[in-house]
């Protein structure tokens, strides 16, 4: 099988390679909250064993040191906040990247990535609305539930059972709601992954091996996001991610180059770094693959790919 050639324009090839850049620093960001988490509760937990050993040693005296333990407690919370702070502004970035090579490449499954990483964040701020919602009604409805307890004759069962019944009723439906939006949003997530994955998937199709360090990435940010929902995956689910993101990133900002210096090289010759099509789309194999979603091309003298669209002569 001969190695397609396309030829790719400047302005593809560097934003493919920022959008790669993006996505490397997101995740070196993600590696370093991972980190410093790590750490802060190693070391709350190693102040927390010495504090209690003081305390026992002193119990009566009650000379063990807690303003050390609370000034250590303050710097590792304000360390993780604006390590926090540090991944969300990454992830903006990783985002506007996105959203700009979904445009200039006009590659469907890249702009569906976004799209679906946008319908997340949406219902993840509708959840955290909703959670910020529901704990004030809990709470006003526990005084309630107090109140009515100071009135109820003890008894009373019946109405001590309604009341307790009433009070977790209210609990549940809200519990269900916030649980329906974090489904929603892992949905969006396990997409959006998918997206990346198929657009990746595309490229290994069109180019071959040079494009595959892009593919094993993707497919790892892919099973990183379903891993949530596996059963003692789940607890390597963050990891496999962010192996996955970095790989990835690493291999986009790598092949693009800085934009538009680089040459992808083939069996059949070498490509520039873009993602345009060429004037002369010379198929891959029998009948050929689509430039842009690597779909098969079913037709040797087809003019458009059958799958997104887009004109292939």
């Amino acid at each position: 099988m001969s190695q397609n050639t396309s030829n790719f324009s400047t302005e593809s090839s560097y934003a493919l390679h920022a959008y790669g850049r993006a996505m490397y620093q997101y995740a070196i960001a993600n590696w370093i909250y991972l980190a410093i988490s790590v750490i802060g509760v190693t070391i709350s937990m190693g102040f927390m064993k010495l504090n209690v050993e003081n305390f026992v040693e002193n119990m009566y005296s009650a000379e063990f040191d807690m303003m050390g333990y609370i000034m250590v407690q303050s710097i590792m919370s304000l360390v993780i906040s604006a390590t926090s702070i540090y991944m969300f502004v990454r992830y903006i970035l990783y985002l506007v990247r996105l959203k700009s090579v979904a445009e200039i490449v006009g590659d469907p499954n890249l702009q569906d990535h976004y799209k679906n990483e946008i319908r997340a964040i949406i219902v993840s701020v509708v959840t955290s609305i909703v959670a910020a919602i529901t704990v004030f009604v809990l709470i006003r409805e526990l005084l309630v539930f107090i109140e009515e307890m100071d009135v109820i004759d003890s008894s009373n069962v019946e109405e001590f059972n309604s009341a307790m019944m009433s009070f977790v009723m209210k609990s549940m439906m809200w519990i269900l709601i916030l649980g329906a939006l974090g489904i929603i949003t892992l949905i969006f997530r396990i997409i959006s992954a998918m997206k990346l994955d198929e657009w990746a998937e595309g490229l290994q199709a069109q180019f071959g091996f040079s494009m595959r360090a892009i593919k094993e990435g993707t497919n790892l940010i892919k099973w990183g996001r379903i891993a949530v929902v596996i059963p003692l995956l789940n607890y390597f689910a963050g990891i496999i991610f962010m192996v996955g993101m970095t790989k990835a990133g690493n291999a986009i900002k790598t092949q693009f180059g800085e934009g538009g210096g680089n040459a992808i090289s083939g069996m059949g010759g070498s490509l520039e770094t873009s993602y345009m099509p060429s004037e002369t789309f010379r198929p891959m194999g029998e009948f050929g693959r689509c430039p842009f979603c690597g779909s098969p091309i079913p037709d040797q003298d087809a003019g458009f790919c059958g799958m997104c669209g887009k004109k292939l002569k």
